[in-house]
């Protein structure tokens, strides 16, 4: 149920920029969320990743103590994936 939550949240729960749109922005959240918007391009990828909504959300989730590992281990599987669909794959993990 949780990784459910955390790729709803993840991946466009706008409501949450509202709440952190002036906040620091992490790093790692930038970084993996410009690779998940890249391959959410392709073609073959049948979900969109909005890089900033992803950004903000991710840096949230990051935030808080009970999601901070499991942002930790979504980045970490996106960061180990050679390729597009295995990033995709990172998402129901």
């Amino acid at each position: 149920m949780r990784l459910v939550l955390v790729g709803v949240l993840l991946f466009g729960f706008a409501g949450t920029s509202l709440v952190a749109c002036s906040a620091p922005k992490s790093a790692r959240c930038k970084k993996v969320c410009k690779r998940e918007a890249r391959c959410s391009e392709s073609a073959r990828i049948k979900y969109k990743v909005d890089e900033n909504e992803c950004i903000v959300s991710c840096t949230s989730l990051d935030r808080d103590e009970e999601m901070r590992r499991q942002v930790s281990n979504h980045i970490a599987c996106v960061e180990k994936a050679d390729n597009c669909e295995q990033v995709a794959a990172c998402r129901t993990r």
